[in-house]
C-alpha cells in the first residue's frame, strides 16, 4: 500500500506538469490525493498500534523502511483517523464534480459551478464530523451515562443508513451520468472515451465500498452499544486489504489518467487555448517551410546530376531513363516551388470562425462532374472554433479531394460525398464520407505519416493527409479515418468548439439537403 501511495502521488504531479490547462486533470488529481489520505490514514493506523510482519522478499525491504519512518511520526491515533476520514471526504467531492465538468456544457457560468461544488461538499463534510473521533467519544459519553441510550442507538443507526445511502448516490451516480452520456454520444471518438471512465471508476468505487464501507475500515457506528461504539477499525485486517486490493485502484487510475492524457480535454481557459494554437499553427507552418525547401534542393541536385549523365552515356535505354529522371524532378521542383510560395503568403492569424464557412470555401475550392453528388448534412450551423482558416480550409479541401479521386477510381455511376457538421459537449465536428475505392485496414494504420500514399509516386508525394493531420493536432484536435474497401470511407476531424455556448445552436439538421455541386 505505501508503494500505491507513493505511485498515486507521483501520477498526480505528473498529471499536473503534463496537462496543467486541462481542467480534468485537477478534478482528477483531487480525486487521487483524497484516495492517498485515505490510504495513509490507513497505513499510519497499522504503523501506531500495530506489528509490521517482515516479509522474505526483497521487494519490501524499502517498504519496511517506509514503515519505521512512519511509526515515527509525531501523530496520535486519533489523527489518523481523522486523516482518512478527510482522505473520503475529499474523494466523495471530487468524484461527481469530475463527472459533472465532464458532461457540462460550455454555456453554464462559473458561478453556478462554484455553488454546485459547494452543496455537493456538504455531505462529505457532515461525514467527516459525524465520525471523527471526538464527537465518536461524546455519543460514548452519552451513552454509558444510559440517558436515552435505546434513542441514539436506534438514531446511529438511521444515521449509518443515511450515511451509505448517499456515499453510494455520489460514487454511482457519476458513473451513471457519464454511462448516459456514453449511450447519447454520437461521436466515436468520445464514447471511447467515455467507456474507458466508465469501467475505471466502477472498479475503482467497487474497491472504495470494498475497504472503506464493508471492509475492516468503515467508520460506520454498526454496533452502537457502550462497549463498542469506541471501536475503530481493525488493525488485524486481511493482507489482501494492503496488497492487492490497492494495486488494482492503482491500475484503475493509470487506466483513467492515460485516458485523459491520450484523449485530453479543453485548456482551462481561452487565453491557453489561443497561444497553444497560435505557437503550434506558427511551427507548424515553420517546418512546412522547411521540409519544402529540403524537398526542392533535393530534387534540384537531382536534376543536375541527371543532366550531367545525359551527356556522358550515349545508350539509348541509358537515355531514356535518365530522360525520365529528368521529367519527374522537373515535375516534382515544379510543384514544390508552388507549394512554398503557397506558404510564404501564409498569415498565421488563428481566430473564431464557423466551422459551416470553413467547409463552404473549401467546397469552392472543389472541382467535380454532375456524377458525384454533395451531400450537406449540418446539425449545428452555428458552431465556431478557434482556427486558422487558411490552414483548416485547405486541410478539409484536400479530404474533398480525396474523395473526389476516390470515387473517380472506383468508376461508380452515381458518386457521392456526405459532409456533416456537429457539435457535442467541446468538440466541433467535421465529417467527410465518400462511397469510393474504400481503404485496406493496413493503409489506415499509416495513411497519415509523411510520403506514404496509395497512389502513384509519379502523381503524388503523399503529404496531403499528413499536413492535414499535422493541421488540425496543431488546433488541439483529432482525426479519424473509417472505412470498408470498396465501399466507403469516412475522416472526422474532431476541433475544441471556442468559449461560450457554440454547441447550443441550431439543433438538428439544417435545410441545406443534398444537392449536385458543380
Amino acid at each position: 500500500m505505501i508503494y500505491t501511495i507513493l505511485l498515486l502521488t507521483v501520477l498526480s504531479i505528473f498529471m499536473l506538469v503534463r496537462n496543467y490547462r486541462n481542467r480534468y486533470s485537477w478534478l482528477f488529481v483531487l480525486m487521487i490525493t483524497g484516495m492517498s489520505l485515505s490510504f495513509l490514514g490507513m497505513i499510519l493506523n497499522v504503523a501506531k498500534l500495530g506489528n509490521y510482519q517482515y516479509p522474505s522478499h526483497a521487494l519490501y525491504a524499502l517498504d519496511y523502511r517506509i514503515y519505521l519512518y512512519l511509526s515515527h511520526w509525531k501523530i496520535n491515533y486519533y489523527d489518523t483517523v481523522r486523516l482518512q476520514l478527510v482522505g473520503i471526504a475529499v474523494y466523495l467531492v471530487g468524484l461527481p464534480l469530475f463527472a459533472l465538468e465532464f458532461i457540462r456544457r460550455r454555456n453554464k457560468g462559473r458561478a453556478g459551478q462554484w455553488l454546485r461544488a459547494g452543496l455537493l461538499a456538504l455531505p462529505p463534510i457532515g461525514y467527516v464530523w459525524f465520525y471523527e473521533p471526538e464527537t465518536r467519544y461524546s455519543f460514548y459519553i452519552w451513552l454509558a451515562s444510559g440517558n436515552g441510550g435505546g434513542t441514539l442507538r436506534l438514531a446511529l443507526q438511521a444515521a449509518d443508513a443515511l450515511h451509505i445511502a448517499w456515499i453510494l448516490l455520489y460514487l454511482f451516480w457519476p458513473v451513471w451520468l457519464l454511462f448516459s452520456y456514453y449511450r447519447h454520444s454520437r461521436i466515436s471518438f468520445k464514447r471511447k472515451q467515455i467507456f474507458s471512465l466508465v469501467i475505471s471508476l466502477l472498479i475503482m468505487n467497487g474497491l472504495f465500498i470494498a475497504i472503506f464501507i464493508l471492509g475492516p475500515y468503515n467508520q460506520l457506528y454498526l454496533y452502537s452499544d457502550a462497549a463498542r461504539l469506541l471501536q475503530f477499525p481493525s488493525r488485524e485486517a486481511p493482507g489482501f486489504y494492503y496488497r492487492l486490493l490497492p494495486l488494482v485502484m492503482l491500475l484503475a487510475v493509470q487506466v483513467t489518467a492515460v485516458t485523459l492524457i491520450l484523449f485530453k480535454g479543453i485548456d482551462a481557459t481561452t487565453i491557453f487555448k489561443i497561444r497553444s494554437i497560435n505557437r503550434n499553427v506558427g511551427g507548424l507552418n515553420h517546418n512546412l517551410k522547411g521540409v519544402f525547401h529540403s524537398f526542392k534542393n533535393t530534387m534540384f541536385t537531382v536534376k543536375i546530376l541527371a543532366e550531367q549523365a545525359e551527356h556522358a552515356y550515349g545508350t539509348e535505354d541509358g537515355l531514356k531513363a535518365i530522360r525520365r529522371l529528368q521529367q519527374i524532378s522537373e515535375a516534382s521542383l515544379s510543384q514544390s516551388a508552388k507549394v512554398i510560395d503557397a506558404i510564404k503568403e501564409i498569415n498565421v492569424r488563428p481566430s473564431r470562425c464557423r466551422i459551416v464557412n470553413v467547409v463552404e470555401d473549401a467546397l469552392g475550392k472543389l472541382n467535380v462532374g454532375e456524377a458525384i453528388r454533395i451531400d450537406k448534412r449540418y446539425a449545428k450551423f452555428g458552431v465556431s472554433s478557434y482556427i486558422d482558416s487558411y490552414h483548416m480550409t485547405e486541410a478539409v479541401a484536400n479530404l474533398l479531394n480525396n474523395a473526389v479521386e476516390a470515387i473517380q477510381a472506383a468508376r461508380r455511376e452515381e458518386g457521392e460525398i456526405r459532409i456533416e457538421i456537429d457539435a457535442e459537449g467541446d468538440w466541433a465536428t467535421i465529417a467527410v464520407t465518400d462511397n469510393g475505392t474504400g481503404i485496406e485496414k493496413k493503409a489506415r494504420k499509416q495513411i497519415f505519416n509523411a510520403f506514404y500514399t496509395t497512389k502513384s509516386k509519379h502523381e503524388n508525394w503523399g503529404i496531403g493527409l499528413s499536413y492535414v493531420n499535422r493541421i488540425v493536432k496543431a488546433h488541439l484536435g483529432f482525426i479519424t479515418v473509417t472505412s470498408e474497401k470498396g465501399k466507403y470511407t469516412t475522416f472526422r476531424i474532431l476541433l475544441p468548439v471556442d468559449g461560450e455556448g457554440s454547441t447550443s445552436l441550431n439543433g438538428g439538421y439544417t435545410g441545406w439537403g443534398g444537392s449536385r455541386h458543380d
